[in-house]
């Protein structure tokens, strides 16, 4: 049976041949993780300006400080989404350079 299965996925035309190494194609994930960053960065400058306009809204008593404090919670996501989606640009640009052994450009 071993043998069997060893004909199956070791000979000519299976994925990987004995002796032979074709590494498997590397989507493209840093372009993709870059546009994830690029939004999240987005993400932030918004909360940061909707935090400011709140807090001025707030000092006209326009707002109360839970609508602050509602804003200030929502930057502070976005942050943690701008930190994940960077974390993630730098795993795919690691995974890139381990298949390709090149530094993405």
């Amino acid at each position: 049976m071993a043998a069997a299965w060893r004909d199956q996925t070791s000979g000519p035309g299976s994925a990987r041949a004995v002796g032979d190494f074709a590494p498997a194609p590397v989507p493209p994930l840093v372009p993709a993780a870059g546009g994830l960053v690029g939004i999240a960065e987005k993400s932030v400058r918004f909360h940061e300006a909707f935090l400011g306009e709140t807090r001025a809204r707030a000092a006209r008593g326009e707002a109360t400080q839970t609508d602050v404090a509602m804003v200030e919670a929502r930057l502070a996501a976005a942050r943690a989404r701008l930190a994940a989606a960077l974390g993630g640009l730098a795993v795919a640009r690691e995974d890139l350079r381990a298949a390709t052994g090149r530094d993405p450009d």
